[in-house]
């Protein structure tokens, strides 16, 4: 039986609000009423976010402010974390920031409900080895840059108690406005396809779908853990539609796309065989993706 709702205007903090998932995320909320305060490293960049309807505070996101974007935080009806950057500070800062976001949303939650919904991504489930739901979660393989994630995600669903509602999103490959269109366009620019050998399956989902399921999620009070995706596509198919999109028919392969000078961040997604189906959030919710991968690719512009 799906939940039924009455949606109450929220007041949401929320990071990453500039960059692909975030920015859509910030128009998703502002689009349903909801009251967005974001975190902008320049006022060039809080402009963006007041030109899509939020609020901004001037915040730079490291190790040693962490303490304080936790203070920052307290009192929201929600805090979304979209913000992660993969390099060494950026992960020791996720190590400080999220049980410092717990911190903030436990706060709360002794005079209110509250919801902490952090971001991971499809690589914490690296080979899936077929079809894989959140019933059937498995990161024993996840791929080695973010598999420190999957304890960082269980310490923010293990926190809900009371009014404290702890849930992360797993969102797969993104396009509209993404690596993914990255991809697509120095395809074309190149005149060829770049992929990783093999026929494997990617997981991919449309930004406004997934923004509209971080909505959905804290709209609901959602806790645990929650797939974002549309539908796993095998590689090959992918690049059959994309050669008929932008007009390219050659094809580079390489064994190791990460070898290959300033290759395009979705090739790597080509390397392994994730095939990540969105369940939780349709049983509870009815959500389901309204966009679809091959018409974007046929109507966008590249």
């Amino acid at each position: 039986m799906l939940l039924q709702l009455v949606v109450i205007n929220m007041r949401v903090f929320l990071t990453g609000a500039t960059g692909s998932i975030g920015s859509s995320v910030l128009k998703s909320l502002v689009a349903a009423g909801h009251e967005v305060t974001c975190t902008a490293r320049s006022d060039q960049k809080g402009q963006e976010i007041v030109q899509k309807g939020g609020h901004y505070i001037i915040f730079e996101l490291s190790p040693d402010s962490v303490s304080q974007l936790s203070e920052l935080c307290v009192g929201y009806d929600a805090i979304i974390h979209t913000a992660l950057v993969l390099n060494e500070e950026g992960v020791r800062t996720e190590h400080l920031l999220v049980p410092a976001l717990i911190a903030a949303a436990k706060k709360t939650a002794e005079t209110k409900p509250v919801v902490l919904l952090t971001t991971s991504g499809c690589m914490c489930n690296g080979e899936t080895q077929g079809p894989m739901d959140e019933d059937h979660d498995d990161t024993s393989r996840s791929h080695p840059w973010v598999a420190f994630k999957p304890t960082l995600e269980r310490m923010v669903i293990n926190a809900s108690a009371g009014n404290f509602h702890g849930c992360v999103i797993r969102p797969v490959w993104v396009y509209g406005n993404s690596f993914v269109d990255q991809w697509v366009r120095e395809s074309k620019a190149k005149g060829k396809i770049i992929a990783a050998s093999g026929n494997k399956h990617v997981s991919v989902i449309h930004t406004d779908d997934i923004a509209e399921m971080y909505r959905v999620l804290i709209e609901n009070k959602a806790v645990g853990l929650f797939y974002g995706s549309e539908q796993p596509i095998q590689v090959e198919t992918i690049i059959e539609k994309v050669s008929e999109a932008i007009g390219v028919t050659d094809v580079e392969r390489y064994d190791n796309v990460t070898e290959v000078p300033n290759y395009p961040w979705f090739a790597l997604a080509h390397t392994l065989d994730c095939q990540l189906i969105s369940k939780r959030i349709k049983d509870l919710y009815g959500f389901v993706p309204r966009h679809n991968f091959f018409e974007w690719l046929r109507t966008e512009q590249f």
